[in-house]
């Protein structure tokens, strides 16, 4: 059984490569009974805008595999009727890579400049050109000021007076602002969805955040930075309030930019101190204390903004980065970028 076939002669859709990946997931055990699954964090994990998988996961309703949750934008994986025929690994698309793509799309260009962005603020701030973005990656001017356009909406890019794109430093004012704005609304949202959070994720997330504390030099870079995406934007995602998670979005900046500075900074130094504030917050949800955890994030959130500023001036005494014709410095402050390797 497939649900989302696709016509002979053209790429699957955006929502049917979803659609067939969480299949195949769920054929293969990897997705069991009772899983969460968030619009807003599997936009996030595929790399893609909340549209096609709002579209993979009716699909997946349609056939039986998931179902809808009292929060409209969550679903869990469904419970397999008693006597159903189980499903088979080879009626599902084979395995490939977890991110889904699409020719000739922003999609496919955005985690790169994201990325790219986030590491080079840590060094200042700099003027970006449409058009010489367009030509590094071999695109149209539309699909660059889409990137540009999602970059803005998550607070990694700014416009000025004049209309110009720049990307602004990462200094301690800009981060101190963004963790402020955060620790107002992230425990305003985790309140709002604490009624609606499977407890299966919370399981899960408290599984894998005690495997980290207990044997912190096997968890690689990308597992951190899964885990506070876990609590920071899937977690908040049961909150039914569109126009709070639409507002967090705004603040997501920091998210993209300690993805980047785990894979750069990262040592054999025990685990994270974060893993704890992490747990404190999954234990006092998971037993019910709706406010204690509220509160532990908020606590959480007050100290994790010198952690990031202290990874940033490592990054700055210590790499250096390949020019990009995109990106121009904006003032004689900034740092000299070097050629890498």
């Amino acid at each position: 059984m497939t649900t989302a076939g696709t016509t002979a002669g053209r790429a699957p859709r955006l929502n049917e490569q979803v659609a067939n990946e969480l299949e195949r997931r769920i054929a293969a055990g990897l997705l069991g009974p009772g899983t969460a699954l968030s619009e807003i964090s599997l936009a996030d994990e595929f790399g893609i805008s909340r549209a096609p998988v709002r579209g993979a996961l009716h699909r997946l309703e349609q056939s039986g595999l998931v179902t809808r949750t009292g929060n409209r934008r969550s679903y869990v994986v469904a419970t397999r009727p008693a006597g159903a025929a189980p499903l088979r690994l080879a009626d599902a698309p084979a395995a490939g890579p977890a991110r889904v793509s699409a020719m000739a799309s922003w999609e496919g260009i955005y985690r790169d400049v994201s990325r790219k962005a986030v590491a080079r603020a840590a060094f200042g701030s700099w003027r970006i050109t449409e058009t010489e973005l367009a030509a590094h990656y071999g695109v149209s001017r539309t699909v660059a000021r889409e990137v540009l356009g999602r970059l803005d909406h998550i607070g990694i890019i700014r416009k000025d007076s004049r209309s110009r794109w720049y990307l602004p430093a990462l200094t301690p004012q800009r981060v101190g602002e963004l963790y402020e704005m955060r620790r107002v609304l992230e425990p305003m949202a985790l309140r709002k969805a604490a009624a609606a959070v499977p407890r299966s994720l919370l399981t899960s997330m408290r599984a894998e955040l005690e495997d980290a504390r207990e044997r912190p030099e096997l968890v690689p870079a990308e597992a951190f930075d899964r885990m506070e995406r876990q609590l920071h934007v899937e977690l908040l995602s049961f909150a039914d309030h569109a126009t709070l998670l639409e507002t967090l979005q705004h603040y997501h900046a920091l998210l993209v930019a300690n993805a980047f500075l785990y894979e750069s900074t990262s040592g054999p130094a025990g685990a994270d101190p974060f893993i704890e504030e992490h747990l404190a917050v999954v234990c006092a949800l998971d037993a019910g204390l709706v406010a204690q955890a509220a509160e532990a994030l908020e606590q959480h959130l007050e100290v994790a903004s010198g952690r990031v500023l202290r990874r940033i001036g490592s990054i700055v005494g210590t790499a250096s980065l390949e020019p990009l014709s995109y990106l121009t410095p904006m003032g004689a402050e900034q740092a000299e970028l070097a050629p890498m390797g």
